[in-house]
């Protein structure tokens, strides 16, 4: 395990142990992040967590999700740079995600852009499409014009107009 996802874990409260069991900490899916807003400490670990190419794709995915929590204009570049076509699959869709929490109504061109530029890329489609869900009312007329032309049942369900009734991821 690398130094700095040991400080990573060590800044989120977790107890300085084996790499094995740190490791397991950090990959555990009941972490709930703190309401305060973290130290700049532990922001800045969790960018540099994020930008290495030598990390896990897992580890970096949850970092990036950790920093979008914050919405720090700052990590628009970051999410920017992990949506690029050669990084991880996974980490292209929590950009995705990120880049919605971080930026709002202003990342809906670009959110569009990723959307049509990968008709093969369904896995993307859906979380540009969970993305404007995020964004909320201001992607509605989007989402609109997104359904009309999807073809994935899964994907138009996620597109649907968000009601009272139904959930929002």
């Amino acid at each position: 395990m690398s130094a700095v996802v040991l400080s990573l874990l060590v800044a989120l409260g977790a107890p300085a142990a084996p790499a094995a069991s740190a490791d397991a900490a950090l990959r555990g899916y009941e972490y709930v992040p703190p309401a305060t807003r973290p130290s700049s400490a532990t922001l800045a670990t969790w960018r540099q967590v994020a930008a290495d190419a030598q990390e896990d794709p897992v580890i970096r995915g949850r970092a990036l999700t950790l920093l979008s929590l914050h919405a720090d204009p700052e990590d628009v570049a970051l999410a920017r740079a992990l949506l690029a076509p050669t990084n991880e699959p996974l980490l292209r869709r929590k950009a995705v995600i990120a880049l919605a929490r971080v930026q709002g109504p202003a990342a809906l061109p670009e959110l569009e852009a990723l959307y049509r530029t990968a008709p093969t890329d369904a896995k993307l489609r859906a979380a540009c499409a969970q993305a404007l869900v995020v964004v909320g009312a201001p992607a509605a007329a989007l989402r609109a014009r997104l359904r009309r032309i999807e073809t994935d049942p899964e994907i138009r369900g996620r597109l649907a107009p968000v009601t009272p009734q139904r959930r929002v991821p």
